[in-house]
């Protein structure tokens, strides 16, 4: 398996165990809550996590993760600053300091960022953590972070679950394969319920569409029915 593979694995059972955190015993899943898994999962010795946060990851990249994450918490509060009822002065203040922190934060070295960081010095205090351990459960814990936010975001449509879902049922060369498009044909027919959906009457499965409109998917139907028209 290559760092990608070992990562991606990780972060997948790190993603279920949010997922089923409701199910845990209280004092566990307190801690999956409140804390990161990442760092909570290094504390039980857990052997993917320790050997994940030991993989040869780039300077380049570990820095990318922490700053890209800091960047976009601060993005966040900008947003949110303009809904505080703050009068104008004040508002264009704190604004002013989210911005000057992201222009800052984007000259820190590795090492600074590192020692920004110190958030997990509660989190590890049962265990003495090298340098290099530093650097690893860092990267794992701005990375699933990363991974969350694009799990988490509109436009993801879990194409994971999809593309086990038709293992083996497309070639190649198709817009499937290709482009993970799933194509509406004689097969799959897309459905202007609440909300949309497509149902494949191959495989006898429904599939929900995230985030699409009924307005839009009334769009599509009438786009598809012209197409067939003019076929």
């Amino acid at each position: 398996m290559n760092n990608n593979d070992i990562l991606n694995e990780l972060f997948e059972g790190y993603f279920k165990l949010l997922q089923n955190y409701s199910k845990l015993n209280g004092r566990k899943q307190s801690s999956y809550e409140t804390g990161s898994i990442v760092i909570k999962s290094y504390c039980d010795d857990d052997e993917k996590t320790l050997k994940a946060m030991r993989l040869n990851i780039a300077d380049e990249e570990i820095s990318r993760v922490i700053r890209n994450s800091h960047i976009t918490c601060y993005k966040k509060a900008i947003k949110k600053a303009k809904n505080y009822g703050l009068s104008n002065e004040k508002e264009l203040s704190l604004i002013q300091s989210f911005n000057e922190s992201i222009n800052d934060i984007q000259t820190y070295s590795l090492d600074e960022l590192i020692n920004d960081c110190r958030w997990w010095l509660n989190l590890t205090s049962a265990k003495d953590v090298s340098e290099d351990d530093k650097r690893g459960l860092l990267y794992l814990h701005y990375a699933f972070d990363e991974y969350k936010q694009q799990k988490y975001h509109c436009c993801c449509s879990d194409l994971d679950n999809i593309k086990n879902l038709y293992k083996g049922k497309f070639d190649k060369q198709s817009s499937f394969i290709k482009y993970g498009l799933l194509p509406i044909d004689e097969s799959r027919e897309l459905l202007c319920l609440d909300p949309p959906r497509i149902y494949d009457k191959s495989i006898e499965k429904t599939i929900y569409l995230k985030n699409i409109p009924i307005i839009l998917a009334k769009k599509f139907i009438e786009l598809l029915s012209e197409r067939k028209e003019t076929v």
